[in-house]
């Protein structure tokens, strides 16, 4: 999504001028007087390149409506941050301290997700207070919200489906071999844990990798919605990303509006 040229060398070597050959929101006389005022490693970043990727995404078919999260992990700038929120975008945060980074830039809790591996040691009482959506990633997480959160609150579960798509192991984050999410054969206890502390699941997540292949994610999609069957009060199902892009010749990205058709496919044959 964001354009970045870190320049390691001089510009005037080989590696700092065929980087300055990639870009085509800038030139080289440009990239040499900024680095010359500014001293490297020196970070460009293009507003409009990242405006049409919001918009890209934004524009995704969806015919029961659509809120498209940005993942804060890929850069937290704040500046970046404002044009994103700009464009309608909402945020996805994976640790405390990325929500506390959106708040203090001014971007409403309700825009605002935590989807953490790691539960909130620090800012769990203000995560709670302002109101940014909590995603509980395990059962322990789950527990340790609910028995701070009051009672009647909106909460959302990500579950691991049972399939992963990525390129690489690193990039596969559903089914087996994953340790993100709850397993799904524990739904139940996830259920009796959220009727326990009389907290409401209204938003099922499922997160399965940045893989590139539409006929993935339908059948990730499918999964998802077997589960969501199971759980009345759950409004929002959250087909969450990690969208492939490439970045080396060979590499495939993925095309949104491709898994947008397809997933449109999936859930109005659901809702039939």
């Amino acid at each position: 999504m964001i354009c970045k040229v870190e320049y390691l060398q001089n510009l005037t070597s080989p590696l700092g001028k065929d980087l300055m050959q990639k870009f085509n929101f800038t030139d080289s006389q440009a990239c040499q007087h900024l680095a010359e005022q500014y001293e490297t490693p020196l970070y460009l970043y293009s507003q409009n390149a990242i405006e049409q990727q919001c918009k890209t995404m934004l524009s995704v078919p969806a015919p029961y409506g659509l809120t498209v999260r940005y993942a804060l992990k890929a850069n937290p700038n704040v500046a970046i941050l404002k044009i994103i929120e700009n464009t309608g975008m909402h945020f996805d945060a994976s640790s405390e301290h990325e929500v506390k980074r959106c708040l203090n830039a001014g971007i409403p809790a309700f825009k605002i997700q935590l989807t953490s591996q790691e539960m909130s040691r620090h800012h769990l009482d203000l995560i709670i207070s302002e109101g940014v959506h909590f995603n509980a990633c395990s059962l322990i997480q789950l527990e340790r919200y609910a028995k701070v959160a009051a009672a009647g609150t909106e909460i959302s579960i990500r579950m691991n489906p049972g399939l992963g798509s990525g390129s690489t192991r690193k990039t596969n984050v559903g089914g087996p071999s994953s340790s993100f999410g709850i397993w799904f054969e524990q739904l139940d206890e996830a259920v009796a844990l959220i009727n326990k502390y009389d907290l409401k699941l209204t938003r099922l997540h499922s997160h399965i990798g940045s893989g590139a292949d539409p006929k993935v994610w339908k059948k990730a999609a499918s999964l998802t919605l077997d589960i969501a069957r199971k759980l009345p009060d759950v409004k929002t199902v959250n087909l969450g990303g990690g969208f492939k892009v490439a970045r080396h010749s060979g590499e495939k990205s993925t095309c949104m509006i491709e898994v947008g058709k397809t997933l449109v496919k999936v859930l109005e044959d659901e809702a039939a």
